[in-house]
Parts: structure tokens; C-alpha cells; sequence
């Protein structure tokens, strides 16, 4: 696997959970060449070209490259672009006040997270999608659900919740990474950006509420408290 980042999910998870993708797949066989970018392939198609002037020999190549949402529709109708996508308001309302975008195209500008916010996962389409149906249909609500993900790789299986800024907000962990079953959690000011769990299955609700209501909660009481009564403490004063 070849990737310019020095970690998988690094600007998502930062380096120590990240650590924890790297070593699940170089457990299971796979050769990372991290930190370094695939410039092409050979002529003859049978090896991968990487920018340190190595060549990775290869039968079949799996290229990820992520995608870029289609806004030239959007573009030539005068809409609005921002953060890559259409902006749109609270409610997924583009420029236009009768034209409405959701899902990955659609750049939110979400009540609770800071900055524009555009979610590359199905999840978020089909919720935004039912949102939307609504508003259309006289509703005038903001869309205020947190961004998710989950992911199974292996025996991982993982869930994410909210949207952190790992290189700046504080890693709480509950348990140990390095046995792949554990919780983390990444603290602002006091409140809960967001909740991450591995192969731990017990704790969702709690996770959701945690980043949901903005409780304001300590790094102890994360790391030791029960879970479930933490969602309430601090829950009157969140914004």
C-alpha cells in the first residue's frame, strides 16, 4: 500500500489511533510505503512509479484517489461554491432559496461545527436527503446531525462521531489501543468534538450524546466514569 500520508487516517484520527490502522495492516501482510507518492505507472504496465525513483513491481493496481464533487450544474446556474462543493445554509439551502443540495456535494453550514462542513460517506447522503424532503415540503429545520462514519477492516470494526481537529484537540483513550478494542475521544474546551469506538460495541448511545450535547465533561471522567451518565452533566449549558 502506498500513500503520501505518513499514517492512514491521519487527518482524521492523528497519529496514535492512526498508528493502530498501520500496524492492523501490516499485521495481516500488508508492505506500507508511507510518506511517499505513486507518480505513475511503467510503460509496459507491470510496475507502479513512486516518486523516490523506486518501482513497485505489480499485476493489478487499485488506484484510490478519492473523488471531487460535480458542481458545474450548480456553477453554471450561479449558485454559490464553497469548501470544494455548493454551499448551503443550516437548513441545506443552496443561494438559491428554492433549490436545495445534500449529500456529498453539499458544503453545510452546520450549526455546531466551525467552518463549512462536507461529509464524503453515504450516511450523510441519506440522512441529508430525508432533511431536505422535508424542508421542501414546508419544513425550515437546520440539519444539526453529526457527521459519521464506520469502517470494518479485518476483525476492526469501528464507528465514528463528530468531527475533530486531531492536530489541536485533546485524545482521551479508553483502553488500550494497542488491543484494538477500546474508545477514544477528542476533547475542545471542555466538550466532546468527537468519539471513536474499536471493536467496543456497549457505549453508542452514550457516544452520540456525548458529542451531540456538547456536555461538558473532563478527560477523567472519559477515561473512568461510567459512560452513561455522563451525556447529562453539563447537558443544560451546551449551545
Amino acid at each position: 500500500m502506498v500513500d503520501p500520508v505518513p499514517l492512514p487516517l491521519r487527518n482524521v484520527l492523528g497519529d496514535r489511533v492512526g498508528s493502530v490502522f498501520r500496524d492492523l495492516h501490516a499485521d495481516h501482510g500488508v508492505t506500507l510505503r508511507l510518506g511517499v507518492r505513486a507518480t505513475g505507472t511503467r510503460a509496459d504496465g507491470r510496475a507502479v512509479l513512486l516518486e523516490d525513483g523506486s518501482e513497485l513491481p505489480a499485476d493489478v493496481v487499485v488506484v484510490g484517489a478519492g473523488a471531487l464533487p460535480r458542481t458545474e450544474l450548480a456553477e453554471a446556474a450561479g449558485l454559490d461554491l464553497a469548501a470544494g462543493g455548493i454551499a448551503v445554509d443550516a437548513a441545506l439551502r443552496t443561494s438559491a432559496p428554492d433549490v436545495y443540495a445534500a449529500g456529498d456535494v453539499a458544503a453545510h453550514d452546520h450549526p455546531r461545527h466551525e467552518g463549512r462542513v462536507r461529509v464524503e460517506h453515504w450516511a450523510n447522503a441519506k440522512d441529508q436527503g430525508t432533511h431536505v424532503a422535508g424542508n421542501l415540503l414546508g419544513g425550515h429545520d437546520a440539519y444539526g446531525a453529526d457527521p459519521y462514519f464506520f469502517s470494518d477492516q479485518y476483525d476492526l470494526g469501528c464507528e465514528y462521531r463528530g468531527l475533530a481537529d486531531p492536530a489541536h484537540d485533546e485524545l482521551v483513550l479508553r483502553g488500550d489501543p494497542d488491543s484494538r478494542e477500546f474508545l477514544a475521544f477528542w476533547l475542545r474546551d471542555g466538550r466532546v468534538t468527537a468519539a471513536l469506538n474499536v471493536n467496543s460495541w456497549d457505549h453508542g448511545d452514550a457516544l452520540t450524546a456525548l458529542v451531540g450535547t456538547r456536555a461538558r465533561v473532563s478527560a477523567r471522567q472519559l477515561a473512568e466514569a461510567d459512560l452513561d451518565t455522563l451525556p447529562t452533566v453539563g447537558a443544560a449549558d451546551r449551545p
